[in-house]
């Protein structure tokens, strides 16, 4: 995977996310523009409409380049890798006590399991180390303690994260797994079908294929219970990031924050 995402650098799409991020920023100046001037409209009030008219349209053309490049990315990658699995299955060359399930498992389902990685992971990864420095540095210009108040949420969700992704590791590759269980017993079961009626054994294979079902059930659940573990994480320290820059700001603009900070801050 490290090796043919290295060839298969998605530049564009990349640069399509990054594109995402920065029409948020020119967004959100064209609406601090705008606000602050609703009551006593001026030509910078006309400005902020056009910089929120064009955030909104980069934002759009971004998000958009980068899900249409991205799939295309993942549909030629993919090819590539089923073409050579496929040739290499042919051949004989995965080995001789390998049962045709694992075979077409591994050509059909492995295979296209991989496209959000390199659709939308692999893309996404590079730009959420770039998007995020580009607001930071944004925020900063106009608060650096507000910046500095997302930097200190960003670091432990990060560490938190990683974690999280480690056990959804773990238990994607023991879901692949049990479907390969599964895909080994269902057709075997099917080449066999003569014997299995002739010794009358419906029921003992029957069963046979109802517990690798349920064992697939069991990984998929813990699979999704870890991905709704990253997003509950993810929110949590959203909601804290947003909480604390919104009660500094208002206390701030009232001027009843304790400390003293060394910056000065209007509406806009």
């Amino acid at each position: 995977m490290r090796r043919i995402s290295r060839v298969a650098e998605p530049w564009m799409p990349i640069a399509g996310w990054v594109l995402d991020a920065s029409g948020a920023v020119v967004f959100a100046l064209g609406l601090s523009l705008c606000l602050v001037r609703i009551l006593h409209p001026d030509p910078l009030w006309l400005a902020g409409l056009g910089l929120m008219a064009g955030g909104a349209l980069l934002r759009a053309i971004g998000s958009g380049t980068a899900t249409v490049l991205g799939v295309q990315v993942a549909r030629a990658v993919l090819s590539e890798q089923r073409r050579k699995l496929s040739a290499s299955l042919l051949s004989g060359q995965r080995g001789a006590h390998v049962g045709l399930g694992e075979m077409v498992t591994a050509a059909v389902d492995e295979i296209e399991a991989q496209e959000g990685y390199f659709s939308r992971f692999q893309p996404l990864r590079k730009a959420a180390a770039i998007g995020p420095l580009l607001i930071v540095l944004a925020v900063a210009l106009a608060s650096p303690v507000c910046a500095l108040i997302m930097v200190a949420t960003l670091a432990p969700l990060v560490i938190i994260l990683a974690f999280v992704g480690s056990a959804a590791r773990q238990a994607s590759d023991q879901q692949f797994e049990a479907l390969e269980r599964l895909s080994v017993r269902f057709m075997d079961r099917v080449r066999a079908l003569p014997l299995i009626l002739a010794f009358q054994a419906e029921a003992a294979s029957v069963n046979q294929v109802k517990a690798a079902a349920q064992s697939v059930s069991v990984r998929t659940r813990s699979v999704l219970q870890v991905a709704f573990l990253s997003s509950a994480a993810l929110e949590l320290f959203s909601a804290l990031s947003v909480a604390l820059v919104a009660v500094y700001c208002g206390f701030r603009l009232l001027g009843l924050f304790p400390v003293p900070v060394p910056e000065a801050m209007d509406l806009q």
